[in-house]
């Protein structure tokens, strides 16, 4: 990323930064699933 040569079409830059946010958003567990994880550490201290 921010790697494209300055001729590079705009358009076509930010729609695959848009796929790559997507990727890395899915790659995130949900908040639920953080806050499980964080007790689960809390009460195992």
């Amino acid at each position: 990323m921010g790697n494209y040569p300055a001729n590079h079409d705009q358009i076509t830059q930010s729609e695959e930064c848009f796929q790559q946010a997507i990727a890395i958003y899915q790659q995130i567990p949900a908040p639920k699933q953080i806050a499980r994880v964080e007790q689960k550490n809390v009460a195992s201290l």
